[in-house]
């Protein structure tokens, strides 16, 4: 069992689903996924007025490298480079089925989220 959130409007459910990737087929516990550098795209049409939208667009931490960015460049991505720390906000715990041991992460980007168990 898991459970995982994330605000952020259009970002929510990009950024939840780099941590789902990451944890389920990358092997990284909770905290490492959310941990993990973060990007999004506005590509799409934005849900929020004006409706916006910017085609081919990557927000991206530096943290992703600058191989990594240069070459997302290289390939027409228009990148756009953010802090280290600024993507992403998420949430999660789980449940091990069997052995009913709680796993918890939390985000640091902002000071907003604490995983705390007892």
């Amino acid at each position: 069992m898991l459970a995982c959130g994330s605000p952020g409007g259009d970002q929510q459910d990009q950024w939840q689903l780099l941590f789902l990737l990451r944890h389920f087929l990358g092997g990284m516990s909770l905290q490492e996924a959310i941990d993990a550098p973060a990007w999004h795209t506005s590509n799409l049409l934005s849900s929020f007025y004006p409706r916006e939208m910017q085609p081919r667009s990557l927000i991206a931490e530096d943290r992703l490298g600058e191989d990594v960015l240069t070459g997302l460049q290289r390939r027409g991505h228009i990148v756009t480079r953010s802090g280290p720390w600024t993507l992403g906000r998420l949430c999660a715990v789980a449940r091990d089925p069997e052995t009913g041991v709680v796993s918890a992460g939390a985000n640091p980007r902002t000071m907003q989220n604490y995983a705390v168990g007892r």
